[in-house]
């Protein structure tokens, strides 16, 4: 299937992906606190926008690759990052990594606006 999203075309495969994540024992496997309180949310850790990408995209929102906290906002929030998994691949659109040294490792990244 293609999609866009943001400034990328996919071309990309749900059920393949939905498949892996079923039977992928990565997830919420980490017992530190930061990691309890993510799991705690549950679907409440992601935006509307976010759980119907995950659903189009055959991602299982419980088992990130990877979730890590970044630190406790002045507001009392939390804030936490991470990535999932999808079987595909990117057809077009701009690098968010652009560089901007003379090696790999000199770079800033142009992100998208958070959902």
């Amino acid at each position: 299937m293609k999609t866009n999203i943001a400034r990328w075309q996919l071309e990309i495969n749900p059920a393949i992906t939905a498949r892996c994540h079923e039977q992928a024992t990565i997830g919420w496997n980490c017992d530190c606190v930061p990691c309890r309180n993510f799991k705690a949310l549950d679907k409440k850790a992601f935006s509307a926008t976010a759980l119907d990408l995950f659903e189009r995209l055959g991602v299982d929102y419980r088992k990130p690759v990877e979730a890590y906290h970044n630190a406790r906002l002045e507001n009392g929030l939390h804030n936490y990052g991470g990535w999932f998994h999808l079987v595909g691949k990117i057809e077009s659109g701009a690098d968010a990594l652009k560089q901007i040294g003379d090696t790999p490792c000199q770079g800033t990244f142009e992100l998208e606006p958070p959902w």
